[in-house]
């Protein structure tokens, strides 16, 4: 009592343990519900810059066939040059590019050339650079056998359509003198590796840098995508199997996520689109990782439900995983003359097509 007056006393009341269960519950749901927008939104991005990515190397492709008249081949020969090293210059990557010798093979490059890191290489929803092979990139010819690391890609280029009946061995070619000239492949990259491939006259020449000067039978040119370069893919996400970053195959050539510039990993150079090669699907479980049988042949991203390609004319095309087969062969396939549309369904091949 103060002059009569009650002085009232306030006291400050706390929350009590069921009051703060409930708020910290309340957060906890607000973060369950922005969470996934937040990983949404990261991946958005991620896929944004993929694109990107693929826009750079298809450009790198147009400037290609500009200098040299040509499209680069999926490899040259087992040994030597992969298309991934001939778009090097037109990659803004002219620091590197005169260190690949192309008189050598891939294991006679220094190792400032094989393990170069190229960003645009990579898918930054897979990972991002440096990244090198841990094995699987092994020299059969050294008495060793030692493996010789490189950097890797997340994309690999279109060497045809695999839809039963699209072609017979389209890819591969032996040219010696008096013979038939190789078949005509499918895809806008050929998938050289047997015979001698650079001059026609039966002399090995691999290292050849004049590469406007190559017969027309060993290469492909714009003309010859007679479905038009906006129909064509020309270079795609690659799938790459999780039960293991890397493998040998015959002993020595790599079959799985080796050197972007190892001829012999010719399944990790190129791929093909088709029927009997449809896009990978993700792996049961798995928070991106794929997983397919025949893994060593076939496109396939880690971005959800899609897989991105770039196609002759430099546009980016997002195609569904569940794209009809024949549809994604056609779209594999330079001069099929069949209509492309990403949500349509193929046309197979009659039997005697070829």
């Amino acid at each position: 009592m103060l002059g009569g007056f009650a002085v009232a006393r306030h006291t400050k009341r706390a929350f009590t343990l069921v009051e703060l269960l409930v708020v910290i519950a309340i957060i906890g749901v607000l973060v369950a519900l922005l969470l996934p927008a937040i990983q949404a939104a990261r991946e958005a991005a991620r896929r944004t810059q993929c694109t990107n990515h693929l826009k750079n190397i298809g450009l790198a492709i147009q400037n290609h066939h500009d200098t040299y008249k040509r499209i680069p081949n999926s490899r040259r020969k087992f040994d030597y040059i992969t298309w991934a090293a001939e778009l090097w210059p037109f990659l803004e990557a002219g620091n590197i590019a005169t260190t690949w010798n192309r008189h050598e093979t891939y294991y006679g490059q220094t190792e400032a050339a094989r393990t170069a890191q190229v960003p645009v290489y990579f898918c930054p929803s897979r990972r991002a650079p440096p990244q090198l092979s841990v094995v699987g990139d092994n020299d059969a010819g050294s008495a060793s056998g030692a493996n010789f690391p490189g950097a890797l890609a997340d994309f690999a280029c279109n060497t045809g359509d695999d839809s039963p009946n699209a072609s017979f061995n389209d890819n591969t070619y032996t040219y010696i003198s008096g013979n038939q000239p190789p078949k005509e492949p499918t895809g806008p990259f050929r998938f050289s590796g047997h015979g001698d491939d650079d001059d026609g006259n039966g002399d090995v020449t691999p290292g050849i840098d004049d590469l406007s000067a190559l017969p027309l039978q060993y290469k492909v040119t714009f003309s010859q995508i007679e479905d038009g370069l906006s129909n064509t893919a020309f270079v795609g996400e690659k799938h790459v199997p999780t039960d293991g970053p890397n493998g040998t195959w015959f002993g020595h050539i790599s079959a799985k996520d080796n050197s972007i510039y190892n001829p012999d990993s010719w399944s990790t150079v190129g791929r093909k689109g088709g029927f009997t090669r449809p896009i990978a699907t993700p792996e049961k479980g798995s928070s991106g990782g794929q997983e397919l049988t025949d893994w060593n042949k076939n496109f396939g991203s880690w971005h959800p439900g899609i897989c991105q390609f770039v196609f002759g004319d430099g546009a980016v095309h997002s195609l569904n995983i569940d794209i009809d087969g024949y549809m994604l062969g056609q779209i594999c396939n330079k001069a099929d003359g069949k209509t492309v549309d990403l949500d349509g369904k193929g046309i197979p091949f009659p039997v005697t097509q070829y």
